[in-house]
């Protein structure tokens, strides 16, 4: 079990790290070239598209959990709305899914991305490293 865990932790913080990339690549360009969505052709894209993966999403989830004790089926489907407001407002963009802004699952913020870069693990050892981020105000030098 510890060896699944600790893949399905891997996988986690891979998507979350791919998610936040393709944000800031996407609106860095759309901040450069502002003309690629002239006729909001992208906007709509992007709305459409996490319309249609909340969609897929729920129907996974109620299909998976419905019946299971200890699981609230609606504050899962919640949470799917609540993480697509979120990825939509990395890309600068208004929330599709108007009340769901804020996380109906507090439990779940330790798995969560707003901590994805606060523990990391070290693959060989599978021990919890905690350690800082270099960053400008603590340059490598300083570390």
């Amino acid at each position: 079990m510890l060896g699944t865990s600790t893949m399905i932790s891997y996988i986690q913080r891979d998507e979350m790290q791919h998610g936040y990339f393709v944000a800031m690549l996407l609106r860095a360009i759309l901040t450069e070239r502002p003309e690629l969505d002239r006729n909001g052709e992208f906007t709509e894209f992007a709305r459409e598209t996490i319309g249609k993966a909340v969609e897929l999403e729920s129907n996974w989830t109620r299909e998976v959990l419905r019946g299971l004790p200890g699981i609230d089926l609606e504050e899962m489907l919640g949470y799917v709305k609540y993480l697509a407001n979120k990825r939509l407002s990395m890309l600068g963009l208004p929330d599709l899914y108007p009340g769901y802004t804020e996380n109906v699952m507090p439990w779940i913020r330790a798995y969560s991305d707003e901590n994805i870069n606060n523990i990391k693990t070290d693959f060989f050892e599978q021990k919890a490293r905690a350690y800082s981020k270099v960053t400008d105000d603590n340059g490598f030098d300083e570390l």
